[in-house]
This record gives C-alpha cells, sequence and structure tokens, in this order.
C-alpha cells in the first residue's frame, strides 16, 4: 500500500501537524464461518494483520503493527443469541495517528463517540446477548443488550489493568432490506 497522510486542523487535536508518505507490506487472516449476515445465530468471525511500513519501500516513516480480533456467536434458540468479542491491538512509538487504532461507537464501545480515543495499544473485550422480537415493526427487528471493557495507550509502558473502561448499553435493530438499522444508547464509565 502507497498512501499520503495528512493531519492538519482536526477538531480537539492538539497535536502536530504533518504530510508523510507511508508504503506498507501487509500479511491479513480473515475467518468467516457466520450462517448468515447481518445477524448471525452461529458461527465466528476472525480478522488479523501484521503490517510493516519501511523508508526502504519509498515512504517517509516505518513502524510496525499487529492487531487480531475475533468474535463468536452461540445460539441457545433461534431468537435468542450470546455473543463474544476479544480485540487486541498494537503497533510501535513510531506509529503515526492516522494508522493508531481507535475506540468508540456503537459497532466498537457503546457510550463513546466513534473514534473518540486513538492509540499504539488497544485492548476490547466484549459480551453481548441478542433477543429477536415474535412480532415485527414491519422489519425483523431484534433488541440487544452489551458490555464493553477495553481502552487504549499510547506506550506499551503505559498499559494498566486499572485504565480499563467499561461501557454498556442498549440497542434496537431493525433487518431491512437495504441493511441492518441500528439505534444505540450508552454509557462509559470506570469503577474507582
Amino acid at each position: 500500500r502507497y498512501q499520503r497522510d495528512r493531519i492538519a486542523g482536526l477538531y480537539d487535536y492538539t497535536g502536530p501537524s504533518y504530510d508523510i508518505d507511508i508504503s506498507s507490506l501487509r500479511l491479513s487472516l480473515f475467518v468467516d464461518s457466520q450462517n448468515e449476515y447481518p445477524y448471525p445465530t452461529k458461527g465466528f468471525l476472525i480478522k488479523a494483520f501484521y503490517e510493516t511500513a519501511q523508508t526502504a519501500f519509498g515512504g517517509d516513516i516505518g513502524y510496525t503493527k499487529a492487531f487480531f480480533d475475533y468474535k463468536a456467536y452461540f445460539g441457545l434458540r433461534s431468537d435468542h443469541v450470546w455473543s463474544f468479542r476479544t480485540m487486541i491491538g498494537s503497533g510501535d512509538n513510531t506509529l503515526p495517528l492516522s494508522q493508531q487504532f481507535s475506540l468508540g461507537g456503537q459497532n466498537s464501545f457503546l457510550g463513546l463517540r466513534e473514534y473518540e480515543f486513538r492509540g499504539r495499544q488497544v485492548f476490547l473485550s466484549s459480551l453481548e446477548v441478542r433477543y429477536k422480537l415474535p412480532v415485527k415493526l414491519f422489519f425483523d427487528t431484534y433488541i440487544r443488550a452489551r458490555y464493553d471493557l477495553g481502552s487504549v495507550w499510547g506506550k506499551r509502558e503505559a498499559i494498566r489493568f486499572r485504565d480499563l473502561r467499561h461501557g454498556a448499553g442498549l440497542t434496537i435493530s431493525f433487518n431491512t432490506p437495504i441493511g441492518p438499522a441500528d439505534f444505540s444508547v450508552g454509557k462509559s464509565f470506570y469503577f474507582k
């Protein structure tokens, strides 16, 4: 991959602006055994990669990062599904902002805005239960409850258990003909 990254004038970003060329190679693994999309009742999904960028490839910066994301579904009945997710990512200290891991949003961490936190290290673990309502509200309708635990860190040395953030929330989902429509509410908090 070859791309030019420019960071400038972002809202709430006080770090340095930059304009760099990134040239990287990525080795990826993607395994999907889910029985249906977008609301599977059994199976698992694995996304993993190892990426390295080097100045020898023609870029301005070198870095390495690795990522692993696993999500499994267990259907107790056709209308009642549990899912478990764990996500781990790590990058070195030269990883630029545009390539860092993010946390936040209804598909990542309930109670946080989309991409609210960024860092070179990420950990997320989630447990979700989904119930299919017996009555259709125009489309198949699901109620989901999820609990998230995770955080992002700027450096490996800064990783501490007490920094883990908790998140909990509810989602109502509609399986429409043009795709899923999800509406979520959540709260993010720390235990003191």
